[in-house]
């Protein structure tokens, strides 16, 4: 079974795809259960899937509004793995990408190109965006980089939150000369809220995501960003499933196991112009 926060978005989807390749070829078909990120429905798709007799279930991405559905939840379920979804509830075994590790590599990207003004467009409540914003507030401070709070912009996730929350950015009288968005999607839309107030990335602002959608390579300009590991994160998740399925016990690792990401550079991000 596949219990899935979000089906629209580019990265979930792209890891979706990967997870029920990876399970075709172990010899298991996936169940969808689309939660849209709410408990309730959330809980209507556990009574689903184990209705379906189902060996297992992977909890992709967290539910926003009350994580401690979970514990029904799963008590309904042979066996579960949660995948992307930053911290985790107690007793649900999760495969993260590290996303403090991620968010330094481009915080260390930028402050090597000379930026000293950054500030963050944070996609919400969403687990793995917590942890990079967090890291975001832990590194700037550890370089001595100031943040005024303008310098945090929340927004919707997604290209129109990008955009709203760049927008807001652009107006400051004192606008940074890089930005971190929390997801590409986020990145995306701020480029264009860039590009429509007749300025240039990176030369005015540069501009950096997380995920590297397909769509990062094909944005003008391509799009800086981390890459996550999706592979090697579906295949520890099932291998991790699996195990819990066929020996009835958790891995013998930490609760939480985090993949490194990849600094993917690209033409969104430049040394200030001073």
């Amino acid at each position: 079974g596949l219990i899935l926060r979000e089906i629209a978005d580019p990265f979930f989807a792209r890891l979706s795809q990967e997870l029920i390749t990876c399970a075709r070829d172990a010899g298991y078909q996936v169940v969808l259960g689309y939660a849209h990120g709410d408990p309730e429905t959330a809980l209507d798709v556990g009574s689903v899937l184990d209705t379906r007799h189902i060996d297992g279930a992977v909890v992709m991405g967290d539910l926003t509004h009350n994580e401690q559905v979970l514990t029904t939840l799963l008590s309904t379920i042979p066996a579960a793995v949660g995948l992307c979804r930053g911290a985790s509830v107690q007793g649900l075994f999760t495969v993260n990408s590290d996303n403090l590790a991620g968010t330094e590599a481009l915080l260390t990207h930028l402050f090597d190109l000379g930026h000293r003004r950054v500030a963050y467009l944070d996609g919400g409540l969403i687990g793995d965006i917590q942890e990079r914003r967090l890291a975001f507030l832990k590194g700037a401070k550890r370089r001595s980089l100031s943040v005024p709070p303008e310098y945090v912009q929340e927004a919707a996730d997604g290209l129109a939150g990008g955009y709203q929350s760049m927008t807001r950015l652009l107006a400051l009288p004192k606008r940074p000369t890089a930005v971190i968005a929390s997801d590409d999607m986020i990145a995306i839309g701020a480029i264009k809220a860039v590009l429509d107030a007749g300025l240039s990335v990176p030369k005015d602002v540069s501009i950096t995501g997380f995920d590297d959608i397909e769509l990062a390579q094909y944005s003008y300009p391509s799009l800086t960003t981390v890459r996550q590991p999706t592979r090697k994160m579906v295949e520890q998740t099932l291998s991790s499933l699996l195990m819990m399925i066929s020996e009835q016990r958790l891995p013998e690792s930490e609760s939480i196991v985090r993949i490194p990401p990849q600094l993917i550079v690209r033409q969104s991000s430049a040394p200030p112009v001073v």
